[in-house]
């Protein structure tokens, strides 16, 4: 799987945050559950680009990071919500293919094979990012994409 490398503006999110570990396996617990609360409250998000959301990562150490479920807007958050801006920069952008659920493998192969061995390094003042947009299904035919800030 080799991802494209594409230079993106910067842009602002409104979204609902859980901090999760990836301790024990929690975030793929606390990620999901995050995107029903979410996707329960999306309307109240006012001036966004329709059709698209994100999963936000913010590491605040190897293990631990606050996840984001939430769609572009550059409106004030609802209460309850966040307002992140993602900062512009190259990304290396892979397309996972498959169930949601699995999506954890697309990010240990960006991670741990491909950006090792690439002529990349992670770009720390950049955030990664999930992409959902009209290729998203809860199914196996899913396709949506990583992107991982690189320099």
């Amino acid at each position: 799987m080799e991802p494209k490398i594409v230079e993106k503006q910067g842009f602002d999110i409104v979204g609902m945050e859980v901090h999760t570990t990836m301790k024990n396996g929690k975030q793929a617990e606390d990620c999901p559950k995050v995107w029903i609360d979410f996707m329960k409250r999306i309307n109240d998000v006012s001036n966004k680009t329709p059709g698209v959301c994100y999963g936000v990562c913010v590491m605040t150490n190897k293990v631990d990071f606050d996840y984001i479920a939430c769609v572009e807007s550059d409106d004030k958050p609802p209460e309850g919500m966040v307002k992140k801006a993602i900062p512009k920069s190259k990304y290396a952008v892979f397309t996972h293919k498959g169930h949601v659920s699995n999506i954890g493998k697309t990010w240990d192969y960006a991670y741990k094979e491909w950006l090792p061995r690439s002529n990349f390094k992670y770009n720390n003042e950049g955030l990664d990012f999930e992409y959902y947009d009209d290729r998203y299904t809860d199914d196996e035919k899913n396709e949506n994409d990583i992107y991982i800030p690189i320099k």
